[in-house]
């Protein structure tokens, strides 16, 4: 998987969502890194089925 990395991005640039969870100031800057996930670990462990869900634990 390639994951895309975009540097000194303005934090008045990201979603609303994105800004709440941050703490920085906003004239900040920050990096976002953008990656697909894999499969299985995309999805909740119900999802997978009841044997995926118990070797997780």
């Amino acid at each position: 998987m390639n994951a895309i990395m975009i540097e000194h991005v303005p934090v008045t640039e990201l979603s609303q969502a994105w800004r709440e969870k941050l703490s920085s100031a906003a004239s900040a800057t920050v990096t976002v890194r953008i990656e697909e996930e894999a499969q299985a670990a995309a999805q909740p462990p119900a999802a997978r089925g009841r044997d995926a869900a118990q070797r997780a634990w």
